[in-house]
């Protein structure tokens, strides 16, 4: 025998007592992805036999994505037969959003520790860890590597330009320059500002 409880499908805003997923198939076929969803994660927590944490996302009657975290425990008779399924959702978006944000900033972050702020070219330690990299891919190929070339550029009297011009017209130059010179490379080829 199943408990009664009353009901609200987050998803659908319907609310149902005593229906089961099956039924809710033919009623709102319009989320029939989530009910089969639903029928799937019921079985595999009868499976279980256990609590098992499931993961579901949908966009909700507020137009927001939405994601809930939901437990199933299954629950049996003295018989070892099903006796229900015990259902706790907690709706866990924002915890998501905030995630996703923390993981969107570390990348910028690092993305950052390894570029030139101004030219958008790896700066010192990007270019380093890249050239580390392909020199750590050669020696793994099983075929000889071809020809490398390690090429140092300076600007001469660049010192003097951001003396006598300014820092303004220092870094248009090194703008220009890593836009030049980043245009002659061929797409393998590693560029970054020491």
């Amino acid at each position: 025998m199943q408990p009664n409880c009353s009901c609200r499908h987050e998803m659908t805003g319907f609310d149902y007592l005593g229906i089961t997923d099956e039924e809710l198939l033919t009623l709102r076929p319009k989320f029939a992805d989530g009910f089969l969803r639903n029928i799937e994660t019921d079985a595999l927590a009868w499976r279980n036999r256990s609590a098992t944490v499931i993961e579901k996302s949908f966009m909700g009657l507020d137009g927001r994505f939405n994601t809930w975290e939901v437990i199933k425990t299954p629950s049996f008779n003295a018989d070892d037969t099903r006796y229900c399924l015990i259902i706790v959702s907690r709706n866990i978006t924002e915890r998501k959003l905030a995630e996703t944000a923390l993981k969107v900033s570390e990348e910028r972050f690092k993305c950052l520790a390894h570029m030139d702020a101004l030219t958008g070219i790896p700066n010192r330690r990007g270019i380093l860890d890249l050239i580390s990299s392909k020199l750590e891919l050669a020696t793994k190929l099983p075929v000889t590597p071809s020809s490398s070339a390690l090429i140092y550029m300076d600007l001469d009297r660049f010192k003097k330009i951001n003396d006598e011009l300014g820092h303004e017209i220092g870094d248009e130059l090194l703008i220009a320059f890593a836009g030049r010179t980043r245009h002659c490379l061929r797409e393998n080829d590693l560029f970054g500002r020491i």
